[in-house]
């Protein structure tokens, strides 16, 4: 099975008061046991990290990777690799921009 990722703005919280939301005059069930068996049956749904220098599509392949069959692996590693060296360059300009920034600041300084 695949990981599938919420969005960071989502917790277990919020899409409990979501559930909460929901019921009508039925009992519901408490933060902790809503956690407990979301853990127990729906394990491979996380939720994106807010701090991770990862983007979606990296996150996809790296969690995913061991779900892929011989076939499509080898296509995947190499649309992985070249959507990495991308974001190295990506990485590697705005490096570049701060540097850039930075002279500036300190010129006017």
């Amino acid at each position: 099975m695949s990981v599938i990722f919420l969005p960071a703005s989502e917790s277990y919280s919020s899409l409990h008061r979501l559930y909460i939301s929901t019921i009508d005059d039925q009992k519901t069930i408490h933060l902790a046991t809503f956690w407990r068996i979301w853990h127990k049956y729906i394990p491979e749904i996380k939720f994106l990290s807010p701090r991770s220098d990862l983007c979606f599509k990296c996150k996809n392949m790296r969690f995913n990777s061991q779900y892929w069959s011989d076939q499509e692996s080898e296509a995947q590693v190499a649309e992985w690799n070249e959507h990495f060296q991308w974001a190295q360059k990506e990485k590697e300009y705005y490096r570049y921009l701060l540097i850039i920034i930075h002279k500036e600041i300190c010129k006017n300084f």
